[in-house]
């Protein structure tokens, strides 16, 4: 299966009615919902562009001005453009990437979740803001993974596990995706390395770093980065001392307080909704106790050793930023937005399960689902209602 194959025909019908309906639901908010004062920023970075800035890399000074552009009109709407169009894709890639690894039931309920995840919809699909882009090579990299680490020839027989993994061309391609990924926002650099604690993690996947391609990966993530380091070598390094210590001078030393850190948690469970914050973080914390428990055990058959290996590609690319951003709000002000990659992939982990919850109680998921979507979409048409008219 290729990132553009259409999905089962059982499955089309319901595929394009979440990426179209989302499309058009995100529309509507985007076009009517006021600009806030980092659009606006983002904004100035489109009328002003360069290679790189104070406080972000450069890619979203691109997504938010190709739409005001192409049209030569400024509006909420055209400033959130790029930020819609792009998670359509974003969204499509998740489905690809679920599919790739587990099945198209899986990948089904992957796009249902994330399509009706508020935190995704608004940080990733409505907002024009650096997220747009990092998400979006985020998810071609797990996509990219799967295709490199997971061959259809390999996983689909017994045989695949006594073969010895070859690394190919694709690794070089992944200092392509990584380095657009921190063009987007510098969390892409988390992302690199839980890409290589999963290489190091996995006693198959460590041939990798004596391979020719992983040189050519660096070089080519370095010449990524171009714009990126040009610009701080021009610029006294600003934007890496800004984001390394410079936010923190001025003020005394944050201490790690567990009321601030209950505080953080409790919010990212209302932006993420709670009907999905609390079994996405469920769900993390399970696959991590399997994971460490699967170390003493070893897989039944070739098949429980493959799914093995894919839940741990998954929550290596998004355990780390989860727990990390999560750990940090618990001693300073943290964005819900920042660990939000890391909820991104795990939604492929609770569509497992939630497959195997639908097969058990079909009623009970069905109304999980459009019981939240419904909640969700009276919740927005309020508070959109509110913030334009003043209608409470």
């Amino acid at each position: 299966m290729n990132l553009w194959t259409l999905p089962p025909k059982e499955h089309l019908k319901t595929v394009l009615w979440l990426l179209g309906g989302g499309l058009l639901v995100r529309a509507v908010i985007a076009a009517f919902l006021f600009p806030g004062f980092d659009e606006a920023y983002y904004y100035l970075y489109s009328r002003y562009l360069n290679l790189s800035y104070f406080d972000h890399p450069p890619l979203v000074a691109l997504t938010t001005g190709i739409g005001w552009w192409l049209s030569g009109i400024i509006s909420p709407f055209t400033i959130r453009l790029g930020a819609l169009l792009l998670h359509t894709l974003n969204l499509w890639l998740l489905y690809q990437t679920a599919v790739r690894l587990f099945s198209a039931e899986v990948g089904r309920m992957a796009l249902a979740i994330a399509t009706l995840v508020p935190l995704f919809a608004i940080a990733f699909g409505i907002l024009t803001s650096p997220d747009n882009t990092l998400i979006l090579f985020w998810t071609v990299t797990l996509y990219w993974a799967a295709v490199e680490f997971f061959p259809a020839a390999d996983t689909d027989h017994a045989a695949g596990v006594e073969k010895p993994y070859q690394p190919t061309w694709r690794i070089a391609l992944f200092g392509l995706w990584v380095g657009l990924a921190c063009l987007g926002k510098y969390h892409g650099f988390v992302l690199a390395l839980s890409l290589v604690g999963f290489c190091l993690a996995t006693p198959r996947y460590r041939r990798v770093f004596w391979s020719p391609w992983t040189l050519l990966a660096l070089g080519i993530f370095g010449l990524t980065l171009f714009p990126l380091w040009f610009w701080n070598l021009q610029h006294d390094w600003i934007s890496f001392r800004f984001q390394l210590s410079m936010r923190f001078e001025g003020a005394e030393a944050p201490s790690f307080s567990l009321l601030q850190l209950l505080s953080y948690w409790l919010i990212i469970i209302a932006y993420l909704f709670p009907g999905f914050g609390l079994p996405l973080w469920w769900v993390s914390g399970r696959q991590l106790i399997s994971q460490v428990q699967q170390i003493f055990t070893p897989p039944a058959d070739a098949a429980a050793y493959w799914l093995r290996q894919k839940q741990r590609l998954v929550l290596w690319i998004s355990l780390p930023i989860l727990l990390l951003f999560t750990y940090l709000g618990g001693s300073r002000q943290i964005l819900p937005a920042w660990p939000a990659p890391g909820f991104w992939g795990m939604t492929i982990l609770l569509a497992c399960y939630a497959v195997e919850w639908q097969r058990q109680k079909p009623r009970l998921v069905r109304r999980w689902l459009w019981g939240s979507g419904i909640f969700l979409a009276t919740l927005a048409s309020v508070a959109l209602l509110h913030i334009t008219t003043g209608t409470l």
